[in-house]
């Protein structure tokens, strides 16, 4: 598939949909099925009125990110540094990978760890978990595409 947003994964048929390179490459998928699936969801900015062909012509050639209410949550420094930089503002060792900031029945949104195929959830993400379910999140725990796509599925069908 050609696409004009540049270093995204190949999600024509020919690519395995159950097993992934790496969880980096399962998020990324996951995020890219969900913008294809979902455009009511997306996030659009406006840009204004376009005045001429060649404006709207360079904002067509423009590489957008996709942008949707299913957010990775960063939670993996790359130092240590980093990685108390990060907890200074707030992230948590444990928090999920994506969060989907779509209310449905009783929760009101879906909290999604990504792990490698065949990884279980970590002490301290067990406790995360357990803290988002009693707030009245849905959080669940996936190992590949195909049950990352149908736990979406499913949630946005309460």
């Amino acid at each position: 598939m050609k696409t004009k947003y540049p270093l995204r994964w190949d999600l024509s048929e020919s690519t395995s949909t159950t097993s992934c390179k790496s969880e980096l490459h399962l998020q990324s998928m996951l995020v890219q099925w969900f913008y294809t699936s979902y455009p009511e969801f997306r996030i659009c900015t406006i840009t204004g009125i376009r005045t001429s062909a060649q404006q709207k012509k360079q904002d067509e050639q423009k590489t957008e990110p996709l942008r949707t209410l299913l957010f990775h949550n960063l939670n993996n420094p790359k130092s240590v540094v980093e990685g108390a930089k990060l907890s200074s503002c707030g992230v948590v060792k444990g928090r999920q990978d994506m969060t989907l900031y779509v209310p449905r029945g009783q929760y009101h949104g879906l909290c999604i760890e990504l792990k490698d195929l065949g990884e279980r959830l970590k002490p301290e993400q067990i406790e995360v978990a357990e803290m988002l379910i009693k707030q009245g999140y849905c959080y669940e725990w996936v190992d590949n595409l195909n049950d990352a796509k149908q736990l979406i599925i499913d949630y946005l069908a309460l």
